[in-house]
């Protein structure tokens, strides 16, 4: 009869179901080597293993980006809405991250590892739990921001809009003043002739029209001008005259200067 194998013997994963233990016997060389699955359930550990440790890569490198978010949320720099729509999506990657990572180290561990306790995978598990957490606080954080935002620019659509303040119109440079010129009435050439003639020196000869206009009536005779007869050329009877009137003077000065030698001798 053949013998009966040990539970050490035969391969430590579980079927594809998670519950039927698999029954194929491990080679002796294997068994020596630590190996604990026979070669089809070593290929699908690898993979499994695989797959959640590409998640949890991808988990970290979330969770550096959503605290950095974190950070910016409490110092109030997300001020817009796209800004917060744009945190938000990293955020919910990052939670989705950590829920797949969960998901697939629990059943890398319960196919494979169903009898073994791991405190490392325990404390693993444990700290996503708590960054899950973290997470979807930070979530409603940025959702309740994102609302806070709408209301602010619904609320400040709502106020009049107010035109923009003109621009002070620009004061003109003062104009030098230029005093106005008098009027002057336009000198005709008849006004000029007659100013001419009003600023010319009386002449002693009259125009040469005048006798001609006198002799042209034959009633006025110029009297003074003319020469006595027998004098010599040039003696008029305005010298004749002028001669008189001055030798009148001189008999007059004469006689009062006697009449106060004579009053001088008789005192």
């Amino acid at each position: 009869m053949p013998r009966d194998t040990t539970e050490s013997e035969r391969c430590k994963a579980l079927s594809a179901d998670g519950r039927t233990p698999c029954r194929i016997i491990l080679p002796k060389g294997e068994r020596h080597k630590g190996r604990r699955f026979c070669p089809a359930h070593y290929e699908e550990y690898k993979q499994a293993t695989a797959a959640y440790k590409k998640v949890s890569a991808r988990t970290e490198k979330q969770k550096h980006t959503s605290v950095f978010l974190g950070e910016q949320l409490t110092v109030g720099t997300l001020r817009t809405t796209a800004l917060v729509d744009s945190a938000v999506l990293v955020v919910e990657a990052w939670q989705s991250a950590i829920t797949e990572e969960i998901q697939l180290r629990e059943d890398q561990h319960k196919r494979f590892f169903p009898h073994d306790e791991d405190e490392g995978h325990r404390m693993w598990l444990h700290g996503l739990a708590a960054d899950r957490i973290k997470a979807k606080d930070l979530l409603l954080l940025l959702l309740n921001l994102r609302r806070q935002i709408l209301l602010a620019e619904h609320a400040s659509s709502r106020l009049p809009i107010r035109a923009p303040a003109a621009a002070p119109a620009a004061i003109p440079a003062p104009s030098p003043i230029v005093p106005a010129r008098p009027m002057v009435p336009a000198v005709t050439s008849e006004a000029r002739q007659q100013r001419v003639r009003l600023l010319q020196p009386p002449s002693l000869h009259p125009p040469a029209h005048y006798d001609a206009c006198n002799h042209g009536r034959g009633a006025i005779v110029d009297v003074e001008r003319q020469q006595l007869p027998g004098s010599d050329e040039g003696v008029t009877c305005a010298d004749v005259c002028l001669s008189g009137v001055c030798l009148v003077v001189f008999l007059l000065l004469v006689c009062l200067l006697w009449q106060a030698i004579a009053q001088w001798n008789g005192v």
